[in-house]
């Protein structure tokens, strides 16, 4: 049976509101309507948290940017770590841009800014999957526990998006075990 967008919104927001205070969730989410579950998110934890990170390993920051423009979402509550973009975009302020998402020593780099600073309240990884691309799934699985740890230390949120049809079961199980919650919106 496949769920409407609305219902995968309404799930995602019930889900969002259930958890915890310091939250650390793993969504997946189907291919179909990722952007449009992934902005839906966006919003609501600007909404519900203020300032937050976004490390972008699937679509490059101006991208991203356009894309929340569009949604009529203020990307200015947000903090980018780009690890697509083939240049650095001086006009950014808001962006830290990493050379690719082969180095997750430089990714750590730019989240302890993030965490030093202490301004921002929740950091969202997109995509586990696309970190495939570039590590074996041991290497993403230690990655992510990792984050997830340091997330908990800092008193931080946490979001990990990974998509049904792209993310290596083992990796989801791996990760899933150290999450408060997993939303599995391809259910």
């Amino acid at each position: 049976m496949a769920f409407t967008v609305g219902y995968m919104k309404k799930r995602l927001t019930k889900e969002l509101n259930n958890a915890k205070d310091n939250f650390v969730v793993l969504t997946i989410l189907p291919r179909d309507n990722y952007h449009e579950l992934n902005h839906h998110m966006i919003k609501h934890m600007i909404k519900s948290k203020k300032n937050g990170a976004y490390v972008a390993i699937n679509r490059p920051y101006r991208t991203i940017i356009e894309a929340l423009n569009k949604e009529g979402i203020d990307h200015s509550k947000l903090f980018f770590i780009d690890c697509v973009s083939t240049k650095n975009d001086s006009m950014a302020e808001n962006c830290a841009f990493i050379k690719s998402a082969k180095s997750l020593t430089n990714i750590g780099i730019a989240l302890e800014q993030i965490y030093k600073k202490g301004q921002h309240s929740f950091v969202l990884l997109d995509s586990i999957d696309a970190l495939s691309l570039y590590h074996e799934p041991e290497m993403i699985v230690r990655f992510a526990r990792s984050l997830v740890s340091r997330i908990r230390d800092e008193k931080l949120c946490g979001l990990m998006i990974g998509l049904q049809e792209d993310t290596d079961k083992r990796i989801i199980n791996e990760i899933a075990v150290v999450c408060d919650k997993v939303i599995d919106l391809s259910k």
